[in-house]
């Protein structure tokens, strides 16, 4: 019982622009890990359809900004690294990009 109240927790979702029926959803999944990976996840059934890769942060909030094409992620404070950040996620790879020098800023 106790990992599954984990992976709910570890999970967050975002919905952004994809092909096929213009939408998919992203989650990423620590499960008591030191960086997240990212996964995608079904919009009708909430199935897991592929895990993308690793994010190389933990991860405890996403965001896509449609305008840019651009999934945003604030890092956790238990990141050991760009604890407190905001990354970028490539929903290719799933590899995250810290924005700036601001880890520690508290942008979550």
């Amino acid at each position: 019982m106790r990992c599954l109240a984990s992976l709910v927790l570890a999970l967050g979702f975002v919905v952004s622009a994809g092909p096929a029926d213009g939408q998919r959803r992203f989650a990423t999944l620590a499960a008591g890990r030191r960086t997240s990976s990212l996964l995608e996840i079904d919009p009708a059934t909430g199935a897991l359809v592929q895990t993308i890769g690793n994010v190389g942060y933990l991860v405890n909030g996403m965001t896509w900004d449609a305008t840019t094409s651009t999934l945003y992620a604030t890092t956790s404070t238990n990141s050991v690294a760009h604890p407190n950040g905001l990354i970028t996620i490539n929903i290719t790879t799933g590899a995250g990009t810290p924005v700036g020098t601001g880890a520690g800023q508290m942008v979550n």
